[in-house]
């Protein structure tokens, strides 16, 4: 069973050729492709040499009428033979259709010397009255389901098929835009800087009042109230450009634009690994002086009141305890946050390369369906 021209089309470009389904621009797959296979084979026709583009013709029968009078319809501006009867009709300009009706101009047409001229989209025969024949190139209706074209060279078939296949490569790379992976996938959300307790001590004897010393970390953990955040923005502008250029079908700046988006993505979270673990070292940094000055205030304070000092003392470490907690579950949070930040970025990037990749692979498929057409083309053209 031979092939059908959807199956040929879909073998060369990835294309449902044959599909009912609706694609982007409304219309089924199979509408594009009859009208990719209806344009190619216009425009080989349209390239062939004048002995192949004979082979695509129909005789058209009309009677001729007098100058002034056309009335007999081109469809196309291809025409071969004129016959007035059995006669082989002589070319006029259209400027000189009144001469060929004047008996005494040497351009005057009779039954035995007819001419013929085409005005606007009209062709005739003088002089008038006559029954006449011309052949009339006709361009095919051409469906997905059909296996050959009826009037039309079979050496010439094939480049209608690789035409339509160019066309649905090129619909195919149009619409890979819509495959960028969005930044809203960039979607991690940091933890919360927690709010550390202050500790206050004071004695019940006016003569010994020891204020413990508040945790450094309080409130801004080491100087920095906000902890580091990855910026999911990068890169927006470079897949933006990439994006249009993929609708101005620029292969190269679009391939140059998701480069950059990639650099400046593995820029941004490499930044964002280095000021995380600068901040956790200034949270450790901060514990250990809050634990150290406060481990003198309560010597102080145990020096003047021992017995309130140790109900004041046990207050103060459920408080420090608590910080402890709070600053310990930042911490892994904090560890967790930057392992989903970089799992993201990573599906990221794979999602990049894997639309680059396909896209390269189209852009390859074309160039090759080209030459092979253009080579087509070129080769009927010598014959």
């Amino acid at each position: 069973m031979a092939w059908s021209f959807s199956d040929e089309i879909h073998a060369l470009a990835g294309y449902d050729a044959d599909s009912t389904s609706t694609t982007v621009s409304g219309e089924t797959f199979v509408v594009h492709t009859n009208q990719w296979l209806t344009e190619g084979a216009r425009e080989v026709i349209n390239n062939l040499p004048s002995n192949l583009q004979k082979l695509c013709t129909a005789m058209q029968s009309f009677t001729s009428a007098a100058a002034g009078s056309e009335a007999e319809t081109l469809n196309t501006g291809k025409v071969f033979g004129v016959f007035a009867g059995s006669v082989n009709c002589r070319s006029i300009d259209n400027t000189e259709k009144y001469r060929a009706e004047d008996s005494g101009d040497v351009l005057y047409a009779t039954s035995t010397d007819p001419a013929y001229y085409i005005e606007s989209n009209f062709i005739n025969v003088l002089p008038a009255s006559l029954s006449c024949k011309y052949e009339e190139v006709q361009y095919p209706t051409v469906a997905n389901t059909d296996t050959s074209i009826s009037v039309f060279p079979d050496e010439a078939e094939h480049l209608v098929v690789l035409y339509a296949a160019m066309k649905a490569l090129q619909y195919r790379m149009q619409i890979k835009s819509s495959d960028l992976p969005s930044d809203t996938e960039l979607n991690e959300v940091p933890p919360d800087v927690p709010t550390l307790t202050s500790i206050t001590f004071s004695s019940i004897d006016s003569a010994v009042d020891a204020t413990l010393v508040a945790a450094a970390t309080s409130t801004t953990l080491g100087g920095s109230s906000t902890a580091p955040a990855y910026d999911a923005t990068i890169g927006d502008t470079e897949i933006g450009e990439a994006s249009t250029a993929l609708d101005n079908e620029d292969m190269e700046l679009a391939s140059a634009r998701l480069q950059e988006a990639q650099v400046l993505m593995q820029q941004e979270l490499s930044e964002f690994n280095q000021l995380n673990i600068a901040f956790q070292a200034g949270v450790q940094e901060a514990m250990a002086e809050f634990q150290s000055s406060n481990q003198i205030a309560i010597g102080n304070a145990e020096r003047s009141q021992n017995r309130q000092l140790q109900n004041s003392t046990n207050d103060m470490q459920a408080i420090v305890q608590n910080n402890q907690s709070l600053i310990s579950k930042y911490t892994a949070e904090s560890s967790a946050y930057s392992a989903g930040v970089n799992a993201q970025v990573q599906e990221f990037t794979t999602k990049i390369q894997k639309h680059t990749a396909d896209y390269q692979w189209l852009q390859g498929q074309y160039a090759s369906l080209k030459a092979d057409y253009v080579a087509g083309l070129t080769a009927l053209k010598g014959t």
